[in-house]
């Protein structure tokens, strides 16, 4: 096993999901991370249900973020701890 992926939760009111994601050491820095977001979230976004899929990436994490970014993700907001990342559909 190389990581994990899911969401967290179900898709909210406003039919928001959050992508969760992870990888074991050995296998980061080789685009797995960006491969496993892109996957999911494409297959999120073909679900009624959702409209947009959010990622959060801790601001002292800038491999998560670049992550994210990487995936087509776009800056929504940061606060104190995370940066907030979104990608809608359409």
């Amino acid at each position: 096993m190389i990581g994990d992926c899911g969401i967290h939760g179900e898709p909210d009111e406003r039919g928001d999901v959050e992508l969760g994601y992870g990888l074991a050491h050995p296998y980061r820095r080789r685009g797995y991370g960006t491969e496993v977001a892109i996957g999911l979230s494409r297959w999120l976004l073909a679900q009624d249900a959702v409209r947009r899929v959010v990622g959060r990436a801790a601001l002292d994490n800038p491999p998560g973020r670049r992550t994210l970014e990487r995936a087509g993700f776009k800056l929504e907001s940061v606060d104190d701890e995370y940066a907030r990342y979104v990608l809608a559909q359409g």
